[in-house]
């Protein structure tokens, strides 16, 4: 007995064995990269090692179909359109305001010519508005990763151009065929998706198509924009802008297409329980007659094929049959009722059956389900719930604190498009309108150094609040005057200075020389 103790091991040691064994596994490896769990089920996505940039993942004809269901999501998603014109309205808004921050006289000559006379018409295609072209850029970012723009120097008109800008969406872009390639390739260049590389890699031009939504095209049906990586940006008359997620990217991926799978999903599910509240209220209920007055109604047989009402006795001739039994009870109707509700009455007989329809359509719980689905489809474009369900539903501190997440996206946004895109066109502009005499020469060669731009800035929750904290930054030397009033902050002084002696001159205390209480400050700073 005992030796036959002895050469088996107890169960717990042979446990604590296996269990020390598949610790050790676990910890030695990272769980993300295995699709599988220790039992060999599917526990997550598989993976796939990737040999080619974001271009061989998104494939030119798979990037087709991304953008045409983005489109259907911005013609039949509520949620969608109303995040679109959000980040339209936020990042831009009525402003896109060239501003400088030298107050040398030429340059508000030049911002009040940009402003005016170019931005009135700003578009070579169809006349739009500088501004309708920055909210629109911002909309191609967010919603097709990236456009084309030319400013027409002369590339599209000749001569020395309009001094417009000619705008092509992400559809159009798309590699030469092997024929029209072939003078880029003897000079060891390559293209991929439409984009065009030179032999050290560099990326060094885009192919624009005339019509949207091929492969490949022809290049005499096609803008072949080159540049030369070496010479600064300013100097190309073309712009391919994207926003990046990697670092060696060559072509953009919108933020919509990863908010889409959930956006479609959730359009899908509304428009069942659309139908199916629907359903429900033209059908209240059902009514099983005990007793049908006609046993093949309901058949779908033509009227010429239902009998006649008159019986025959055999002989071809009507009768009445049995007089008594031919006494028909007459049916009990309310005129009155049938008046207070359309007509909509069913009149019961003693023993039929009436089973009303469900009332759980819509799904008492769509309404949080569906706000869920956008707060996920508004994570991807970086936006917190207020904006994503454009509906406020929190506290002061909650809500200010939306909008501090959400408005560092939109700042971040707004610094983008003006590295990548506006001062590049400010400054192709306004050296378009210097050779074409419409504006005097600058004082100084490095005048676009001072380009800056008036956007929309993050908006006050409680207005009374957030202005005492700023003149408190102000008075301790925490924040300036320019931070606070942007890009134009010399003028915006002026004017209040303007103010202040107008008022003085008719005996008016201005707002800016009283304290809190109401006291008036004199000009040594005393009550």
């Amino acid at each position: 007995m005992d030796t036959h103790k002895q050469s088996a091991p107890p169960a717990p040691a042979r446990i604590r064995h296996k269990s020390a064994r598949r610790t050790a596994e676990v910890q030695n490896r990272y769980d993300v990269t295995s699709g599988m769990n220790a039992a060999g089920g599917h526990v997550r996505r598989p993976s796939s090692v990737e040999t080619g940039g974001e271009e061989a993942v998104l494939r030119p004809y798979e990037r087709l179909k991304a953008l045409s269901l983005v489109r259907d999501l911005m013609r039949n998603s509520a949620p969608i359109r109303g995040l679109a014109r959000t980040m339209r309205v936020n990042i831009i808004g009525p402003c896109g305001k060239l501003r400088f921050r030298d107050p040398d006289e030429w340059y508000n000559k030049a911002a009040k010519w940009f402003n005016g006379a170019w931005a009135r018409a700003a578009d070579f295609t169809d006349g739009s508005t500088w501004r309708e072209c920055l909210q629109l850029a911002i909309h191609s970012l967010s919603f097709d990763g990236e456009f084309v723009v030319i400013f027409d120097d002369g590339l599209l008109s000749g001569g020395n151009g309009t001094g417009r800008l000619c705008f092509f969406e992400s559809d159009r872009i798309c590699n030469l065929d092997a024929a029209g390639f072939e003078p880029f390739k003897k000079k060891k260049m390559t293209q991929e998706s439409g984009t065009i590389y030179d032999k050290l890699g560099r990326k060094c031009g885009v192919i624009v198509a005339a019509a949207p939504g091929l492969a490949e095209t022809k290049a005499e049906k096609a803008f072949v924009l080159t540049c030369d990586p070496d010479k600064p940006l300013h100097e190309r008359n073309w712009l391919h802008v994207m926003r990046k997620f990697r670092l060696r990217q060559g072509r953009g991926v919108a933020d919509a297409v990863t908010a889409a799978p959930t956006a479609l999903d959730a359009l899908e599910i509304l428009g069942l329980e659309m139908q199916s509240a629907k359903m429900g209220a033209a059908k209240y209920a059902a009514v099983y007659e005990k007793e049908p007055a006609d046993a093949m109604a309901g058949l779908g047989l033509p009227p010429d094929a239902y009998p006649d009402d008159e019986k025959t006795d055999g002989k071809g001739e009507s009768g009445s049959g049995d007089a008594e039994g031919a006494a028909e009870e007459e049916d009990w109707t309310s005129p009155a009722l049938e008046d207070i509700t359309g007509g909509n009455v069913d009149y019961l007989k003693e023993g039929d059956k009436v089973e009303f329809a469900p009332t759980n359509r819509p799904n008492p719980n769509l309404a949080p389900f569906l706000d869920y689905a956008s707060d996920v489809a508004g994570a991807a474009f970086g936006v917190s719930h207020a904006y994503s369900r454009l509906k406020t539903d929190a506290s002061y501190t909650a809500f200010r604190g939306d909008l501090s997440m959400t408005w560092r996206v939109f700042e971040d946004f707004q610094q983008f498009i003006e590295d990548a895109f506006t001062d590049w066109v400010a400054r192709r502009a306004i050296e378009h309108a210097i050779s074409a005499g419409d504006l005097a020469k600058p004082p100084s060669e490095d005048w676009h150094e001072g380009i800056a731009w008036q956007y929309p800035a993050q908006p006050a929750v409680d207005e009374g609040r957030e202005a005492s904290a700023t003149a408190v930054k102000l008075k301790n030397g925490l924040t300036t005057y320019r931070d606070t009033l942007g890009p134009d902050w010399r003028e915006t002084l002026k004017n209040i200075a303007e103010e202040i002696e107008y008022c003085k001159k008719l005996g008016i205390p201005h707002p800016a020389l009283e304290t809190a209480s109401g006291a008036v400050i004199n000009a040594q700073g005393q009550q």
